[in-house]
């Protein structure tokens, strides 16, 4: 359950990525209402849930920032936030 949970996260990222390179060569306005993309999590004890922003980091913005599953189980361990603690 972790890998899925840390896959939603990368794909979190992914998309602020995506939305980033559009402000910065398309559309500079693009999603600046909305804010970044958020993913909630839970339900946690006492059934709360909890909001997670998470961001490619500036090491992390290169030209394919997902490495593939097999590197990505090492990989999630370096990321701002994860659930998992690796392979």
């Amino acid at each position: 359950m972790d890998l899925v949970q840390d896959l939603a996260l990368e794909l979190t990222r992914a998309a602020n990525y995506v939305c980033d390179a559009i402000r910065a060569h398309l559309v500079p306005t693009f999603r600046l209402k909305e804010g970044v993309l958020l993913i909630q999590g839970g339900p946690y004890s006492g059934l709360t849930y909890k909001t997670y922003r998470t961001e490619y980091q500036k090491a992390e913005r290169t030209a394919r920032p997902y490495p593939g599953l097999d590197a990505f189980l090492t990989v999630r361990l370096t990321r701002d936030f994860g659930f998992g603690g690796g392979q």
